[in-house]
């Protein structure tokens, strides 16, 4: 096998892993939440809630609209294995989502694999007298 193609791939996937782990080594800090009419959710266990805003009042950061949303049981993401298996084709994780990705793969599969068929017709073209 010729190194270009090998390069290619190379370089495809260096790119692919580039763009995966970019948001995680950026230090991307997610945003507090908000409940319904701006009023702070309750920390996660854990976590440390941020400093009441000094606004110059000199009263208290907490007023009496503010109300605490409690979270649910579980926790925002599910645990692994906590959900159930799909019964329909088209549900999370059923065969119609599966098909989709196999399709996906496949067909850019497909266009590496014209891009690289017309690049050595061309190189061929190119060489013969």
């Amino acid at each position: 096998m010729r190194p270009r193609p090998l390069v290619a791939v190379a370089a495809l996937v260096v790119t692919t892993l580039a763009l995966l782990v970019a948001p995680a080594v950026a230090g991307a800090t997610p945003r507090p939440a908000t409940g319904v009419g701006g009023a702070a959710v309750a920390a996660l266990p854990g976590q440390q809630p941020d400093a009441p805003a000094d606004d110059g009042t000199g009263g208290s950061a907490e007023s009496e609209d503010e109300v605490e949303v409690p979270l649910p049981d579980e926790g925002i993401i599910p645990m692994p294995n906590s959900g159930r298996e799909p019964t329909e084709a088209g549900e999370r994780g059923g065969a119609l989502q599966v098909l989709v990705f196999v399709l996906l793969v496949a067909g850019v599969g497909g266009i590496v694999a014209m891009i690289v068929r017309e690049s050595r017709r061309n190189r061929s073209a190119r060489s013969a007298p």
